[in-house]
């Protein structure tokens, strides 16, 4: 199977006129698998001020394994990356990390405590959930008669308890900063002028594995 970039994925599936109304399995596993193995792809993370940081899920696992290798192999780090950089992540495991993610959201939530996503140029999401006890809901029925008359019952439907998930969202709050302060929010850079592109906390190195004349530069995050 041909490697798409996370991109590629994303314009393919917005190209479905029924994205907006329906959900498919299909194309979660296509965007986590690209994710995975998409190491080009980064996702710009916002704090009150602007770019804090960047998140790159395909060298953030590949991390995590190795860390995993080194540690159950008895081998150095740098061994246990070289051995994985080259592991390119399929469906199963797509669907693995998707379940996980799912599944760490709905446990958490149980919690009562609100789960905040972290924020990007143009999104600032939480979720909190909120028990909805057994009640009764009251609503209009019209009933024709075979004289052709009709009238309108009021009927009562039974609603068994649930959890109510409720969604938040509202305009980033780096983006209401630069607005009050005068800053053209289209326009306006919030990254440090040392910026080129890449996290700069983050440390580089050139890899053999990737371009032979070292010109694909691999980021490693480091806290």
């Amino acid at each position: 199977m041909e490697r798409k970039t996370v991109q590629e994925t994303i314009d393919k599936i917005r190209s479905d006129k029924n994205i907006y109304t329906t959900s498919s399995q299909k194309d979660e596993v296509s965007v986590m698998r690209a994710m995975l193995n998409d190491d080009t792809y980064h996702i710009d993370l916002y704090n009150n001020k602007g770019c804090d940081r960047l998140y790159n899920m395909a060298l953030e696992t590949k991390d995590m394994i190795s860390k995993v290798v080194s540690s159950q192999c008895n081998i150095s780090l740098d061994q246990a990356k070289r051995m994985v950089d080259g592991y390119e992540f399929d469906n199963e495991d797509a669907k693995t990390m998707i379940n996980a993610s799912k599944n760490f959201v709905t446990t958490y939530l149980k919690t009562g405590r609100k789960l905040a996503f972290d924020a990007t140029r143009d999104t600032e999401i939480a979720l909190s959930q909120k028990h909805v006890p057994e009640h009764t809901v009251f609503h209009p029925v019209k009933i024709n008669h075979s004289d052709g008359s009709s009238e309108t019952v009021i009927r009562e439907t039974k609603v068994g308890a649930y959890e109510q998930v409720k969604a938040y969202s509202k305009c980033p709050t780096w983006r209401r900063n630069a607005e009050k302060n005068g800053e053209d929010a289209e326009s306006y850079k919030p990254y440090p002028e040392s910026y080129d592109g890449v996290d700069y906390y983050s440390q580089f190195r050139k890899s053999s594995d990737y371009d032979s004349d070292g010109r694909k530069i691999v980021m490693e995050f480091r806290k």
